[in-house]
């Protein structure tokens, strides 16, 4: 993963490989990076360069916090990039063979660059009709705010979905934070963190 990387989340594919995302310091910045490992514990030489594939989103420092795996096998990283002195929330969609798959929000990737000057996706899931819930935070009037981002499966906001994709839960506290997400049938469950003041 170059002279920094980490880990963070991991995932079974359809055939008992493993995904797992993080970032990794190998283009002169932090970039969302996939991993595959193979069932037997082998890094898969088929997928990316040899078993890693890495994506520079902007011209900064970039970390993958979360992946999905779609029934086919392509993989969903959700994440943030810095974005001068705040961050974007961003998700990427990568295709079997560790390519960016473009055919997800016409370039591979959806960024949050219009919601707020600071919010990052920290927890995804899949809904059984292939759309995507990402958790995480915005800063809204100096405020953090817990937010869930839906995605259809070309990698657009689904915009009846709170405010054109995008929904706070209505937590008392000032600031708030979701973690983590899951879904059954057509319910969405979000865990996290709230603070006082």
């Amino acid at each position: 993963s170059g002279s920094n990387g980490r880990a963070f989340r991991l995932a079974f594919a359809p055939d008992s490989s493993v995904y797992v995302c993080g970032y990794a310091d190998t283009l002169g910045y932090e970039t969302f990076t996939v991993w595959r490992v193979l069932a037997t514990g082998a890094m898969d030489a088929s997928f990316g360069l040899n078993g890693r594939s890495s994506v520079q989103i902007g011209f900064a420092d970039a970390r993958a916090r979360a992946l999905a795996v779609q029934p086919d096998g392509k993989v969903v990283l959700a994440g943030y990039e810095s974005a001068g002195f705040g961050r974007d929330g961003v998700l990427v969609r990568f295709r079997t063979d560790g390519v960016v798959d473009s055919t997800f929000s016409l370039d591979g990737q959806v960024t949050l660059s219009a919601f707020s000057t600071l919010d990052q996706l920290d927890a995804l899931a899949l809904m059984d009709d292939g759309s995507l819930i990402a958790g995480g935070y915005a800063s809204v009037n100096s405020y953090d705010q817990a937010i869930l981002v839906k995605v259809n499966t070309s990698g657009q906001l689904v915009t009846s979905f709170g405010t054109t994709g995008i929904a706070s839960p209505a937590i008392p506290l000032n600031n708030s934070r979701v973690y983590g997400v899951a879904v059954n049938g057509t319910e969405i469950y979000a865990a996290g963190v709230q603070f006082d003041g």
